[in-house]
């Protein structure tokens, strides 16, 4: 049996340490001020509306969930000082002493409104499925219940009782993720949808309080939080520059102290002058078919085309030496049973040097033999980072190995957002982090009419396996129902899996006790600049 690549191997801690006795005084350290680029610009500061991982670094500087995540990505006491499992199906959390960033106590009761906001139909959140697993949930989400029915309760100020549709053994893990974060009903029926739109609005329960937003958007320390003598930094600043060329120069200017993503042409100097940070990176990026759209809704046109790439080729041509092909769609670092890994049990789907042959036969068979009559297509990607050479790739490929013609079209991030969910695409960029550390983190973006599901694809037996997957209490019953949705779904092929990620970074030597998770999110609480 193979030894469990641990998730908690993933996660970065840029971190000496600190003190036996605990808490340290900032004055020791000078001045305590730390800046990071966030790249684009945030999509929503709502918890219940953030969809992007870039979002869910702000917001989790503002806010903190009854549990939050420690370095090796376990769910530890946040809000909550503590919980007791009642059931397979029931917890009660013990709230502590806790205040909003404007001095007003944290009750149970903000949790039990927010999450009932978040799976409101009205509210229309992308990612309400993640409370699917509390009790009703789907059915108030879906206008099938009451919030009343919702399986979310105040006892007390102080005691929330929560109750489960089936056992969910990530469920702890998930409560640190940002739709599950407390939101004050005062603020927002007061505010309405302006409430993250500036600092005195945007109240939060966090390490840090926002108190500007612009160009940069900044933080302070917050002195409600309670445990605020232990967050060193006075000033967090979140910079925003989505030019990767531009950030790299201004972390080598020494004008922003951390930079994710640099440009590939420069990975290797930054390599070799032992300035760049290579950690995994639980996602994977693809391309997403649309299947609504002829000739894509037949899937041996997607096999042929995915079967036509060399995804071994793309990496050394976009020079990406960090990240690895990716010959099924959920990558590496999640568990299976037997102390194994979930991609190793499942092994591979795609040749990453490609199938030609295969191709040519599935394009063929679907009515196109050498790619006679074949419609172009049109790809679409966002603007940024490195992209377009990767479009490129594709489009040579398709061309050079089934003489299907692909024209390419570069849009700015909301434009390419907005066609990508009203499915005004053909083939389009796509990327998937995981939200925790399950593979149905993965799968379950595609059941049929999912918030996130991009593609339109649709399979009822699909739908089924992501369902028994989401209820069963045992184990190896939970992986084969998993496995056998994957097997599923790349046999239908309606993504083109391109690679696993990596996660590249700059970070200035100065810049101490950072937790980088591999589920993207970069926590603060802890850092502090040092010498």
């Amino acid at each position: 049996m193979k030894k469990i690549f641990k998730i908690m191997a993933f996660s970065l801690i840029l971190c000496t340490s600190l003190s036996a006795t605990g808490c340290l005084n900032t004055n020791y350290f000078g001045k305590q001020t730390l800046s990071y680029n966030l790249g684009a610009k945030p999509v929503s500061l709502d918890p219940a509306l953030c969809s992007e991982t870039s979002d869910s670094n702000i917001i989790l500087a503002n806010f903190e969930g009854l549990m939050k995540l420690d370095s090796n990505n376990k769910a530890v006491p946040g809000i909550a000082s503590s919980y007791s499992q009642q059931s397979d199906t029931k917890y009660i959390f013990n709230l502590r002493n806790a205040f909003w960033s404007d001095g007003k106590s944290v009750t149970a009761r903000d949790f039990e409104y927010a999450w009932k906001r978040a799976l409101s139909f009205e509210t229309a959140a992308s990612y309400a499925y993640q409370l699917f697993c509390i009790k009703n949930g789907e059915n108030y989400n879906k206008r099938k219940t009451l919030s009343t029915d919702v399986g979310v309760r105040a006892i007390d100020d102080n005691t929330l009782e929560v109750v489960l549709e089936y056992p969910t053994p990530y469920f702890l893990e998930m409560l640190a993720q940002p739709i599950f974060m407390p939101v004050r009903e005062d603020i927002i029926k007061q505010y309405s949808d302006e409430w993250t739109e500036s600092p005195q609005k945007y109240i939060g329960n966090g390490p840090f309080k926002m108190i500007s937003l612009g160009d940069k958007i900044e933080f302070t320390r917050n002195e409600y939080y309670y445990d605020a003598e232990n967050v060193k930094l006075n000033i967090l600043t979140f910079n925003i520059e989505e030019n990767s060329n531009i950030s790299l120069q201004d972390w080598e200017a020494g004008t922003v102290d951390i930079v994710e993503n640099p440009p590939v042409s420069e990975i290797s100097r930054l390599k070799s002058e032992n300035k760049l940070m290579v950690e995994p990176y639980l996602g994977t990026y693809f391309y997403a078919f649309n299947t609504n759209k002829e000739p894509l809704n037949d899937k041996r046109v997607r096999k042929a085309l995915s079967f036509a790439i060399n995804r071994n080729e793309i990496i050394e041509f976009t020079a990406m030496n960090e990240v690895l092909p990716a010959a099924a769609y959920v990558p590496r670092g999640i568990p299976d049973v037997n102390d194994e890994d979930f991609r190793d049990v499942g092994g591979k789907y795609l040749n990453p040097d490609g199938q030609i042959s295969n191709a040519k036969k599935l394009l063929s068979d679907a009515g196109y033999p050498d790619g006679k009559g074949f419609p172009a297509l049109t790809l679409i990607y966002n603007n940024t980072n490195n992209h377009a050479q990767i479009a490129q790739a594709i489009k040579d490929m398709l061309k050079t190995n089934l003489n299907v013609d692909v024209s390419l079209k570069a849009l700015g991030w909301e434009e390419f957002a907005d066609n990508r969910k009203r499915g005004n695409y053909e083939i389009s960029r796509y990327g998937w982090i995981a939200d925790y550390v399950d593979s149905l983190s993965f799968l379950e973006l595609f059941v049929s009419e999912g918030e996130n599901n991009e593609t339109f694809y649709s399979n009822k037996e699909y739908d089924a396996l992501i369902m028994k997957a989401r209820k069963e209490a045992d184990l190896e019953k939970r992986m084969e129902y998993l496995h056998n949705a994957e097997n599923m779904l790349m046999d239908d092929m309606p993504i083109l899996p391109v690679f696993f990620y990596t996660n590249t970074m700059l970070i200035n030597s100065k810049v101490k006790g950072i937790i980088k998770s591999p589920l993207g999110h970069m926590y603060f609480d802890r850092a502090y600049i040092g010498d």
